[in-house]
C-alpha cells in the first residue's frame, strides 16, 4: 500500500482528504512545515501533497532546500493561486502534478493513482536501462538479422519506430543507431513520456520563452533545441496525450516548433527514434494515438522479438551478466553449469533481459562456489521446469507470460505490505531514482 504524506493548512479539507484517502492508501496528515518535516522523516512516504502556501512558509521553499526534488519522492502541488504561478518552478523541482483548489478528494485520488503508475513505469523503465549493455549481445540469427537492418537503417535520417516487450532492450537499440549514425558526435537524450506529467512534458519538449508564464525569468530549451544535430529517443510514445502527438507531428513534418510564449519558430535538425511496448495500430482503432503521427515516425521500424524467442541468446547473455555481477559483488564465479543453463533456456522469461540479469545477480549473490549451479529459479524445491507442462490442446504462451509477470508483482507487493520500494528489493531491483 502506497504512503501517502499531506501537508495543508485547513484542518476541514485535511479531514476530508484523509479520510477519503485513507481508503486506499497509507496515510499522514500535517497542517504545517514543521510537522510535516518531522513526519517526512519518520514515515518515509513515497507520494507527498503538499499546499504552497502556509501560515510557517513555503512549500517551494522548503523543497528547494530540503532538495526533495533529488529523492525517491514524488510531488504534487496544490494550491488556491494560478497555477503558472509556479509552473517553471515546479519544471526545475521535478514536481508530478498541480492541483487547483477547489478539488474533490475523488479528483486527488485520480491524480495519486496517475503517479503511482508514473512510478511503476519509471521503475520499469529503469530497470530496462540497467539490463541494457553498450552493445547488443546476441547469437541467434533473428537477432543477427535484427542489429544489421538496424546498423543499416543508422546510415539514414528517417525516424525509428522500436516495438518490443519491456526489458527487450529497445534502449540498448536506439543507442546502437545513434552511435552508428552520422550524429554519433552529437547528443542523445532519451525522455520517457510516460514519467513525465502531461502538464509538463510540452515544456521540456519544446521549451519557453521569458515571460511565457507568470515567474518565467529565463527562457528555457527543451530537448528538441538541446538535441539539435542529434538523436532523440522518446520511450513510451504510446502514451503521449492525442493534443501533443498533434504538435510532435507538425516537428516530425517539418523540423520547426515554436516554444511557449514565442511566435517565432525554431527551426533543428533532429533524428528521432521512438519506442513502444503497445500495439499502436490497436492504439490508433481505440481513438488514443494519431494515425497521421504513427505513418510519420514508422518509416523504419523494428520489432524486437521477446527473450522466450530467441533461447540462443540465453547463454550469452548470461555469461555476459555473469561477469559484470562478479565485478560489482566482488566475486569469483567462473561459469554457470549446464544444468543451469538448460534450465534458463526452459524457463519463458516474462521479464526478458532485464529479468535475466537479476536473476545471474541473485544466484551469484548467493554462489559460495566458483561454478554457479543454482538457478535462482526454484520455487518449493522444485524447478520451474519441473513444473511445465503444455495441455493437449496447446496454450497461449503470451497470456501465461502476462499473468506469470503479473503474479509476481502482486506476491512481492502483498509480502512488503504494499511498498513498492521494499518490493522492488524482493524482486531484485535497484531504486536508485
Amino acid at each position: 500500500m502506497s504512503r501517502i504524506l499531506i501537508l495543508e493548512d485547513e484542518e476541514r479539507v485535511l479531514f476530508s482528504l484523509y479520510k477519503e484517502l485513507n481508503k486506499d492508501f497509507e496515510v499522514e496528515t500535517a497542517s504545517n512545515i514543521k510537522e510535516f518535516d518531522k513526519l517526512l522523516r519518520s514515515f518515509s512516504p513515497e507520494i507527498v501533497v503538499m499546499d504552497i502556501r502556509l501560515p510557517d512558509g513555503n512549500s517551494i521553499d522548503y523543497i528547494k532546500e530540503k532538495k526533495l526534488s533529488e529523492k525517491d519522492l514524488s510531488i504534487i502541488l496544490i494550491s488556491g493561486y494560478p497555477e503558472e504561478e509556479y509552473l517553471i518552478e515546479g519544471l526545475r523541482m521535478k514536481v508530478e502534478d498541480f492541483i487547483k483548489k477547489p478539488f474533490s478528494p475523488e479528483e486527488l485520488k485520480y491524480v495519486i493513482k496517475k503517479v503511482i503508475k508514473s512510478r511503476n513505469i519509471r521503475g520499469a523503465s529503469r530497470i530496462m536501462r540497467e539490463s541494457s549493455q553498450p552493445s547488443p549481445i546476441y547469437r541467434s540469427s533473428v537477432m543477427k538479422e535484427l542489429i544489421d537492418q538496424a546498423r543499416t537503417y543508422a546510415k539514414t535520417n528517417e525516424p525509428v519506430l522500436i516495438i518490443g516487450e519491456t526489458g527487450t532492450g529497445k534502449q540498448v537499440l536506439a543507442n546502437l543507431i545513434h552511435s552508428e549514425s552520422q550524429r554519433a558526435s552529437s547528443i542523445m537524450l532519451d525522455v520517457n513520456c510516460a514519467t513525465i506529467s502531461e502538464t509538463l512534458l510540452e515544456s521540456q519538449l519544446f521549451g519557453h520563452k521569458k515571460g511565457a508564464f507568470t515567474d518565467a525569468k529565463e527562457d528555457f530549451k527543451g530537448f528538441f533545441e538541446l538535441t539539435d544535430g542529434g538523436s532523440l529517443f522518446l520511450d513510451e510514445i504510446s502514451e503521449m496525450k492525442p493534443e501533443l502527438q498533434a504538435k510532435l507531428l507538425k516537428v516530425v513534418e517539418n523540423q520547426k516548433f515554436i516554444p511557449l510564449g514565442s511566435n517565432k519558430p525554431v527551426s533543428v535538425d533532429v533524428r528521432l527514434i521512438t519506442a513502444t511496448n503497445r500495439d499502436l495500430e490497436e492504439y490508433i482503432k481505440e481513438g488514443k494515438f494519431r494515425e497521421d503521427l504513427f505513418y510519420r515516425l514508422n518509416v523504419l521500424c523494428l520489432k524486437i522479438p521477446p527473450l522466450r524467442a530467441r533461447k540462443d541468446d540465453i547463454a550469452e547473455l548470461a555469461n555476459f551478466f555473469l561477469i559484470g555481477a562478479n565485478r560489482r559483488l566482488n566475486k569469483e564465479v567462473k561459469e554457470i553449469s549446464d544444468k543451469v543453463l538448460k534450465e534458463y533456456r526452459e524457463y519463458p522469461w516474462p521479464g526478458n533481459v532485464r529479468e535475466l540479469k537479476n536473476v545471474i545477480n541473485r544466484a551469484v549473490l548467493l554462489c559460495s562456489s566458483d561454478i554457479l549451479t543454482e538457478s535462482s529459479l526454484s520455487s518449493g524445491g522444485r524447478s520451474v521446469s519441473e513444473e511445465i507442462e503444455v495441455p493437449d490442446d496447446g496454450i497461449n504462451l503470451e497470456e501465461i507470460v502476462q499473468e506469470l509477470e503479473k503474479k509476481y508483482i502482486e506476491k512481492a507487493l502483498i509480502k512488503a505490505g504494499g511498498s513498492q520500494s521494499k518490493a522492488a528489493k524482493l524482486l531484485g531491483i535497484t531504486r536508485d531514482m
